[in-house]
């Protein structure tokens, strides 16, 4: 799968078993995960992906939109890079779409 078979509209959220515990660190996030006890270190933008999540689902054009305050750089590529984190975290499965 890549990014350009994720609807950018259709919401995302934390997958319903995984319970994440988050600490950030300069340009990485460190993420414990209680249920598998599980550690990883992740870059930024996956951190901020998951950090958003936890507080609320959101979409790639949401994601996207909250990058582009805090990047210099064209939001077509952000989605693409929401995109593939999300892709890469769902494969891990962090994350899942809402169900509709």
């Amino acid at each position: 799968m890549n990014s350009m078979n994720i609807d950018s509209q259709l919401p995302w959220c934390l997958h319903p078993y995984f319970k994440p515990h988050i600490k950030h660190w300069g340009q990485d996030y460190v993420l414990f995960d209680e249920v598998s006890g599980d550690t990883h270190i992740l870059d930024s933008l996956a951190g901020f992906v998951l950090s958003t999540l936890m507080s609320s689902p959101a979409t790639v054009d949401a994601l996207s939109g909250r990058l582009s305050e805090d990047q210099d750089c064209p939001i077509e590529e952000l989605k693409s890079l929401v995109s593939d984190v999300l892709i890469e975290l769902a494969e891990l499965d962090f994350v899942d779409r809402v169900s509709t």
